[in-house]
Protein backbone atom coordinates (compact mmCIF):
# COMPACT_ATOMS: atom_id res chain seq x y z
CA UNK A 1 0.00 0.00 0.00
CA UNK A 2 1.47 3.43 -1.08
CA UNK A 3 1.93 5.65 1.89
CA UNK A 4 -0.07 8.32 0.69
CA UNK A 5 -2.99 6.27 -0.14
CA UNK A 6 -5.19 8.21 2.54
CA UNK A 7 -4.37 11.77 1.49
CA UNK A 8 -7.32 13.47 0.41
CA UNK A 9 -7.10 13.86 -3.42
CA UNK A 10 -3.92 11.15 -4.09
CA UNK A 11 -4.36 9.15 -7.30
CA UNK A 12 -2.07 6.47 -7.59
CA UNK A 13 -1.24 6.74 -11.15
CA UNK A 14 0.16 9.85 -10.79
CA UNK A 15 2.39 8.91 -8.60
CA UNK A 16 5.38 9.77 -8.72
CA UNK A 17 5.59 11.24 -11.50
CA UNK A 18 2.74 13.71 -11.84
CA UNK A 19 3.29 15.20 -8.59
CA UNK A 20 6.93 15.60 -8.59
CA UNK A 21 6.71 17.53 -12.22
CA UNK A 22 3.77 19.51 -10.78
CA UNK A 23 5.93 20.45 -7.95
CA UNK A 24 8.51 21.89 -10.19
CA UNK A 25 6.43 23.24 -12.08
CA UNK A 26 5.27 25.55 -9.40
CA UNK A 27 8.93 26.27 -8.40
CA UNK A 28 9.20 27.55 -11.69
CA UNK A 29 6.80 30.33 -11.38
CA UNK A 30 4.23 31.10 -14.07
CA UNK A 31 4.24 33.66 -17.13
CA UNK A 32 1.93 35.41 -19.26
CA UNK A 33 0.64 31.85 -20.40
CA UNK A 34 0.27 29.97 -17.13
CA UNK A 35 3.62 27.76 -15.78
CA UNK A 36 6.78 28.13 -17.20
CA UNK A 37 7.38 24.28 -17.71
CA UNK A 38 5.78 21.62 -19.13
CA UNK A 39 4.73 18.62 -17.35
CA UNK A 40 7.38 17.23 -20.62
CA UNK A 41 9.93 19.76 -19.43
CA UNK A 42 9.80 19.16 -15.78
CA UNK A 43 10.64 15.34 -16.51
CA UNK A 44 13.19 16.34 -18.35
CA UNK A 45 14.98 18.23 -15.57
CA UNK A 46 14.12 15.40 -13.34
CA UNK A 47 16.00 12.74 -15.75
CA UNK A 48 18.91 15.31 -15.54
CA UNK A 49 19.36 15.64 -12.40
CA UNK A 50 19.06 12.42 -11.32
CA UNK A 51 21.67 11.35 -14.08
CA UNK A 52 23.91 13.79 -12.44
CA UNK A 53 23.29 13.14 -9.27
CA UNK A 54 23.84 9.67 -9.76
CA UNK A 55 20.22 8.82 -8.32
CA UNK A 56 17.74 6.97 -9.98
CA UNK A 57 14.90 8.94 -11.92
CA UNK A 58 11.81 7.16 -10.10
CA UNK A 59 13.50 8.03 -6.94
CA UNK A 60 14.34 11.16 -7.41
CA UNK A 61 10.74 11.47 -8.50
CA UNK A 62 9.52 9.79 -5.42
CA UNK A 63 11.10 12.15 -2.90
CA UNK A 64 9.57 15.35 -4.90
CA UNK A 65 6.53 13.74 -4.87
CA UNK A 66 6.92 13.27 -1.08
CA UNK A 67 8.02 16.62 -0.44
CA UNK A 68 5.05 18.06 -2.27
CA UNK A 69 2.32 15.71 -0.73
CA UNK A 70 3.63 16.48 2.50
CA UNK A 71 3.47 20.09 1.87
CA UNK A 72 0.90 20.15 -0.75
CA UNK A 73 -0.78 23.21 1.56
CA UNK A 74 1.74 25.64 1.62
CA UNK A 75 2.80 25.14 -1.83
CA UNK A 76 -0.31 25.28 -3.79
CA UNK A 77 -1.12 28.32 -1.60
CA UNK A 78 2.44 29.95 -2.94
CA UNK A 79 1.08 28.55 -6.70
CA UNK A 80 -1.69 30.21 -6.29
CA UNK A 81 0.09 33.95 -4.91
CA UNK A 82 2.64 33.93 -8.50
CA UNK A 83 -0.44 33.15 -10.64
CA UNK A 84 -2.26 36.09 -9.31
CA UNK A 85 1.17 38.16 -9.14
CA UNK A 86 1.97 37.41 -12.86
CA UNK A 87 -1.75 37.59 -14.14
CA UNK A 88 -2.06 40.80 -12.46
CA UNK A 89 1.39 42.44 -12.53
CA UNK A 90 0.09 45.53 -15.16
CA UNK A 91 -3.61 46.01 -13.45
CA UNK A 92 -4.29 49.09 -11.31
Amino acid sequence: MNKWADHPGFISTRYPWTYAADCLRVWAGYGEGGTKLSRADASRIIAGISEAIGVGEKELAGMVADYYLKNEDDISAAAVEGLMRTTFAGAK
